[in-house]
């Protein structure tokens, strides 16, 4: 048992140091590719890592940029398509003292970071696009800009919206609704707008199908159980980001509403709670035109795919791909059946449904197969980016992923960038 002990221990220290240690994007494939693997990176920044008392990591440039902090170099260096902003206070969990903030404190030191990493950006490469600045503002439960820390105001829950849709008792009644709607999310657009952000993770159009459901329904993130209703809200939604020149994003792909369980904590499998009405708001809003950025969430679902991310018995769930790495799910039913023309990004790649169960090698490998053209990685208590940048340049070395597949989603992330405008 000792011996058996010692060779686990030596595995994991010596696949840990093999991921720290990747060489360079640069001395494996060319600079042009390296740029073009860069875009397809969202990262976050100024996060900590605490154990004990004693913080064992941590990246301290966060609420203001320098140009020797890791976001300069995640720029520079790894020529990232963009940034997420978070909105989190960090305290000691011995003492409760403050330590410092993540991003956001209030809205001039906001706007400010925004601006200098897009002219960081800009003075890198004139030629290069904007960097995407994006942020989950939902509002309700999920919202990174706090009224308490100066900003516009608390906006409401999305259920509250489908459900004034709902208690509408006649079409004049519906169209005052949709007219509600329209108008608070215009007022978060422009909140966003003049805060020169210009992607917001918003809106989801998960169906309320698990009132109970821990990181959707019973935080009320979602419109209704109705996918009309939400087809509906989410026209609302669209329309005023894209009026105040806004990229929203649909959320979670093929459907996180029936689930029992997070997948920010662990594997979660809804094959026998899903409904197939969960993709009808996909479906309606696609053949509406809209072709912007879905997200791919990380849940297992077998009524799209029962192929194997993990060795097991080919009849247990927890060996399936979840929905970030199943190229049934995005190549087939997203981009073929569904016809999506636009960008897909995947969930947080920290999350534990990936994080706790895959290695970078192997979530990257099957995700990039799959389709996803952009990933998005928090970097809360570790920082993560040339790992994921050496790590794709080394499958491409390897024929693990064609460079074809990296083109496809670098001319798709382009394409999405000429919709940026940034503010001077």
């Amino acid at each position: 048992m000792r011996n058996l002990f010692i060779i686990l221990l030596s595995w994991f220290v010596a696949s840990h140091a093999t991921a720290q240690t990747l060489p360079p994007c640069e001395s494996q494939v060319s600079p042009k590719l390296c740029q073009k693997i860069g875009q397809m990176l969202i990262v976050g920044f100024g996060g900590l890592k605490e154990e004990g008392g004693k913080i064992t990591w941590q990246d301290p440039n966060s609420a203001a940029f320098t140009q020797n902090s890791l976001i300069a170099k995640d720029i520079k260096d790894h020529h990232i398509g963009g940034v997420i902003l978070f909105e989190r206070p960090f305290y000691s969990s011995v003492t409760g003292q403050f330590l410092k903030d993540r991003n956001i404190q209030n809205p001039n030191q906001v706007r400010q970071l925004i601006d200098n990493l897009q002219a960081y950006a800009k003075k890198q490469d004139k030629s290069a696009p904007p960097l995407l600045i994006t942020v989950d503002q939902e509002g309700g439960m999920v919202y990174r800009l706090p009224y308490y820390r100066g900003f516009k105001q608390k906006y409401p829950i999305p259920q509250a919206f489908g459900a004034n849709e709902e208690l509408a008792k006649n079409e004049q009644g519906k169209k005052a609704a949709f007219a509600k709607t329209y108008q608070i999310v215009s007022d978060m657009a422009s909140e966003l707008a003049q805060l020169h952000f210009n992607v917001d993770f918003s809106p989801s159009v998960d169906l309320n199908i698990n009132p109970l459901n821990p990181i959707i329904g019973a935080m009320g993130r979602s419109f209704s159980a109705n996918p009309r209703v939400v087809t509906n809200q989410a026209i609302m939604f669209i329309r005023a980001f894209r009026e105040k020149g806004i990229i929203p994003v649909l959320k979670h792909f093929p459907g996180h509403g029936s689930s029992t369980l997070d997948s920010h904590e662990n594997l979660v499998d809804v094959t026998n709670t899903y409904h197939m009405s969960e993709l009808q708001p996909y479906k309606d809003l696609i053949q509406k035109g809209y072709n912007g950025i879905i997200m791919t969430t990380h849940v297992i679902n077998g009524n799209f795919d029962k192929s194997q991310c993990k060795t097991g018995p080919k009849n247990d769930p927890k060996t399936w791909c979840p929905a970030t790495m199943s190229a049934a799910t995005i190549n087939n039913l997203l981009r073929k059946q569904l016809g999506f023309k636009g960008v897909i990004v995947s969930d947080d790649m920290m999350m534990g449904a990936i994080a706790k169960q895959y290695s970078v090698e192997e979530a990257l490998t099957k995700a990039i197969n799959a389709g996803v053209d952009m990933f998005i990685l928090s970097n809360n208590d570790n920082y993560n980016t040339p790992i994921f940048v050496s790590t794709i340049a080394k499958l491409i070395k390897e024929g693990k992923i064609k460079e074809s597949q990296i083109d496809a989603a670098y001319d798709r992330i382009l394409k999405l960038k000429d919709k940026v405008t940034v503010t001077d």
